[in-house]
């Protein structure tokens, strides 16, 4: 620990059928505020297998909602990919609610660059890209309100292959969303439309021929 703040540590995982993997994280990095903005992480499988992620320049609004990201991920295959995250104009509603990000995913082109230079969009191929919107129930000014009432998806794949999905809660009596007292969700629908694909339609509701279960139409 320094400051307060844990900047390392080693675990071991162990799934279902017996096998474990020995994680290192270390290189800790905290801004004045104690929000984390680094760090490294090493997982060594029982195949002899190796993976290595850097998390680094995470910046903070001043609620601490995290606003972006790099992600340098170095595979078993000695592959880099790079994620970018971003809170899409640092948008967060009053009660924490992230409205809107993109995330961009690359395969490096040169693995042999030192870190500042394999980031730069020069040496980056597109491997995917979300970009996502979404809005939320407002109860009142004492609640939580964090119960979704729709989002919008666009994945764009490395092909340029784009993918949209509109999700939305269902409506009680026409108007009010879909939740119960709990905030527990009772009824949604998703539509999903690909370029060259039927459109997908899904309809899932608690309340649907009296258990949980879902409809999909092409």
């Amino acid at each position: 620990y320094q400051a307060g703040n844990l900047t390392s540590y080693n675990k071991t995982e162990t799934d279902e059928f017996a096998n474990q993997k020995e994680i290192k994280w270390e290189g800790g990095k905290y801004d004045s505020r104690g929000n984390l903005i680094g760090y490294k992480e090493t997982t060594n499988d029982i195949y002899g297998n190796t993976q290595a992620k850097e998390w680094i320049g995470a910046s903070y609004d001043t609620k601490t909602n995290l606003l972006n990201y790099t992600e340098k991920l170095t595979d078993e295959y000695s592959r880099v990919i790079i994620t970018k995250w971003d809170a899409k104009d640092e948008k967060y509603d009053n009660f924490n609610n992230l409205l809107a990000y993109e995330k961009t995913e690359y395969f490096a082109n040169d693995t042999t660059l030192n870190d500042e230079d394999i980031l730069k969009e020069g040496n980056l191929t597109l491997k995917s890209k979300v970009k996502w919107e979404g809005e939320y129930y407002f109860r009142g000014p004492v609640n939580k309100n964090d119960e979704l009432l729709k989002y919008k998806e666009e994945k764009t794949d490395e092909n340029g292959k784009v993918e949209v999905t509109n999700w939305e809660v269902g409506k009680i009596d026409g108007n009010i969303p879909a939740y119960d007292s709990h905030g527990d969700m009772l009824e949604y629908t998703k539509v999903i439309t690909s370029q060259g694909e039927p459109t997908l339609y899904e309809h899932w509701g608690k309340g649907m021929s009296d258990q949980e279960g879902y409809e999909t139409k092409y």
